[in-house]
C-alpha cells in the first residue's frame, strides 16, 4: 500500500535534502492522525462507560497531559515551563534529527538513527510525565 499522504512526492523528489524533509512530515502527519484516532476512541470508551461529562473531561485531561511535553523544554527541570517558544524549538529538533536520519544513505546507519533518536524522544516525554505525576 502506498502512502496515503506524501508517498508519490517523495519516490519523484531526486533532491536529498527535499526527499529528508518530505519523509519526515510524512512521518509527523501520520503521528498526527494516529494520535487523533487514539483520542476519539478514548474519547468514545469514556463517554459510553462513564457518560458524556465525566468521559469529556476525562478525555481533555489526558489531552492536557500528553500534549504539555510539546510546549515544555527538552531538558527536565525542577519548575517545567511551557510556551509556543519551546514548541517551535522542539518541532525544529524534531525535524533536524528524523531530516538527518532520513538524509543518511546507508540503511543501517539510519535505521540506528531513527531509532536512537526516538528512544531519546520518548525517554525525555516520559520522564515529563512521570516528574509531573509525582508532584
Amino acid at each position: 500500500m502506498k502512502s496515503l499522504f506524501l508517498g508519490k512526492m517523495i519516490k519523484e523528489q531526486e533532491n536529498g535534502f527535499v526527499k529528508s524533509i518530505l519523509q519526515t512530515t510524512n512521518v509527523l502527519l501520520w503521528v498526527v492522525v494516529l494520535a487523533t484516532l487514539g483520542f476519539l476512541a478514548n474519547l468514545l470508551l469514556k463517554i459510553s462507560t462513564y457518560g458524556f461529562d465525566i468521559g469529556l473531561k476525562s478525555t481533555i485531561n489526558t489531552f492536557e497531559m500528553l500534549l504539555s511535553p510539546l510546549f515544555s523544554p527538552l531538558f527536565w527541570t525542577s519548575s517545567p515551563r511551557t510556551t509556543l517558544y519551546y514548541f517551535i524549538i522542539n518541532l525544529f529538533v524534531f525535524y533536524l534529527m528524523f531530516g538527518f536520519s532520513f538524509g543518511v544513505r546507508n540503511v543501517l546507519l539510519r535505521a540506528f538513527c531513527l531509532v536512537l533518536v526516538t528512544i531519546i524522544m520518548i525517554g525525555w516525554y516520559f520522564v515529563y510525565i512521570l516528574s509531573n505525576a509525582s508532584i
